[in-house]
């Protein structure tokens, strides 16, 4: 076949030739039917005509067969393609399936093992609860007896010993909850302590404060005693500083002895007024004081 050629140059050189012989014998036609003057050159005309028709059937033929066979190529290497792809796409699969076996068989063969690990541990732990068998049936049954009293032992040690630690868990617990029971004891009796102490300091307050009320009633009492009678020193020294202005007014004469007296009275009565304001100044402040100091009452 003609498209295995690489490029198509086989089919080429064969058109080629083709042409050209149909060229040469349409020459020699044409050059022969000019002197064409016998019954030879007519026939040696149709030999022509004939050749020239078979050489354009075969072109064509051959043109027919390279079309065909490029479209059953074509054809072929789709088929192929879509072939592959479908290939491609099964192995993928495949693949994939395979991967997931695998682990499912490895996660099976891991547990197969443990299984048989947690088989041989018990066989071992209860290597004893397991009954031989003997083609005797009077000996089968003396270690069938055998094994039976060697696992009630064996039971009853372990009942022993369960028994054992629960009483020694019980007597732990009960020692625990009977120190607990002693130490909220004690704290409740710290409490009430601390109670009974605060009851006594609130009356002491109470106490301390009706005696600072009757102490601020007797001051203010005596304060205003106090205030009553600097008011009637202040009024007394008034009028005496009038009469003694109107003794110096009216008797404007050296100072008789009498004169001294009053004049000694009055810087004494002036002395005893500014020790009596002093005294008043420091009350009121003291009064101030116990005013910032004194508790509410609960």
């Amino acid at each position: 076949m003609f498209y295995h050629s690489p490029g198509g140059s086989h089919s080429d050189s064969l058109i080629d030739l083709i042409v050209h012989q149909e060229g040469a014998t349409a020459s020699t036609c044409e050059k022969g039917t000019t002197s064409l003057t016998s019954l030879s050159d007519m026939l040696k005309v149709n030999k022509c005509n004939k050749s020239v028709r078979s050489a354009m059937l075969t072109h064509k033929l051959m043109n027919e067969l390279q079309a065909d066979a490029m479209k059953s190529f074509v054809t072929t290497m789709k088929s192929q393609q879509e072939r592959r792809k479908h290939l491609d796409q099964q192995k993928q699969e495949f693949e994939a399936r395979r991967s997931n076996f695998r682990q499912i068989i490895i996660e099976n063969m891991n547990k197969i093992n443990k299984q048989y690990e947690i088989y041989k541990t018990m066989r071992s732990e209860y290597a004893q609860y397991y009954i031989s068998k003997s083609h005797d049936p009077l000996r089968s049954l003396m270690l069938r007896y055998q094994s039976l009293i060697d696992a009630r032992k064996h039971l009853l040690k372990e009942w022993e010993e369960k028994q054992t630690r629960l009483e020694e868990e019980l007597l732990q617990s009960t020692t625990a909850s009977r120190n607990q029971k002693q130490v909220v004891i004690e704290k409740v009796a710290n409490v009430h302590d601390v109670l009974d102490e605060a009851d006594g300091l609130r009356d002491r307050i109470h106490h301390f404060d009706k005696t600072i009320d009757r102490e601020k009633t007797c001051i203010t009492l005596q304060l205003n005693e106090f205030n009553l009678m600097s008011r009637s020193i202040r009024n007394i020294t008034a009028k005496c500083v009038n009469m003694l202005k109107d003794l110096e007014y009216h008797q404007p004469l050296p100072a008789p002895p009498e004169k001294t007296c009053l004049c000694n009275c009055l810087q004494l009565i002036e002395f005893l007024y500014t020790i009596v304001e002093g005294i008043k100044k420091e009350l009121i402040a003291s009064e101030s004081v116990n005013k910032k100091v004194r508790r509410p009452k609960n």
